[in-house]
């Protein structure tokens, strides 16, 4: 977790989607965004400064299945409470009506087989809440080679400078390498498992539902690196 998202943050993989969601945001007139699946909360200090520089300050809120409490703390008290987070478990497959504003999901729907992301297209689009759903990546044996060459090296120089510091991080990189080899084995499944843009097309055009529209598409990021989205608002 701890290098996904200094990974996303550092690299900024998701900056061009920011302009998508300030977008969807003032058409719905919303101004909070409802992080589903957030993980290690990786990338979402630099969503955060990429709205910010399109003068755009909307509330974000984490939540996962099973919520990272430190870490959102942490994130918390770093964007001076411009972050907050639900420390008790949210399913993003059957969101609380409590929770109010755009759902956003990031590199995490390929987790989901095709009927949970129906699942999770109809839970919004009955709720008549946005939601935007972004993956980056490319579901190619180049990737994976990547992975294998990019990562241990990745692991290798820029542990050291992961917060905070922990002993038994560099125990389980350098010593025993149990964590670049389950981020490895994680990165490559991930990659198997991704949905191409006519994969996502086929899972939208299931979903039927009035007053609702689901949008999909791809950008790509400074580093050329292709990322997939869906846009989801009711009329």
């Amino acid at each position: 977790m701890d290098f996904l998202r200094y990974g996303i943050t550092w690299l900024n993989f998701y900056q061009p989607v920011a302009p998508l969601i300030k977008e969807t945001l003032n058409a719905v007139n919303e101004n909070t965004l409802i992080e589903l699946c957030a993980g290690g909360g990786g990338g979402v200090l630099k969503l955060l400064e990429n709205l910010h520089a399109l003068n755009s300050y909307p509330e974000i809120v984490l939540t996962d299945l099973y919520p990272n409490i430190e870490t959102y703390e942490k994130i918390g008290n770093i964007s001076a409470g411009e972050i907050t987070f639900i420390s008790d478990p949210v399913n993003a497959l059957d969101v609380p009506v409590s929770l109010v504003g755009m759902r956003v999901l990031f590199s995490s729907i390929h987790h989901f087989q095709p009927s949970d992301v129906k699942t999770i297209f109809m839970d919004a689009a009955n709720k008549k809440v946005p939601i935007g759903i972004f993956d980056a990546g490319t579901k190619s044996p180049l990737t994976i080679l990547g992975i294998l060459l990019i990562q241990p090296l990745a692991f290798f120089f820029l542990t050291p400078f992961f917060k905070p510091f922990r002993w038994n991080r560099l125990l389980f990189t350098y010593i025993i390498p149990l964590i670049p080899l389950c981020t490895m084995w994680d990165g490559c499944v991930s990659v198997v498992r991704f949905y191409t843009v006519p994969q996502l097309n086929n899972l939208v055009g299931q979903v039927k539902s009035n007053n609702y529209i689901l949008k999909v598409g791809h950008l790509k990021n400074k580093f050329g690196a292709k990322v997939n989205l869906i846009i989801g608002l009711p009329i």
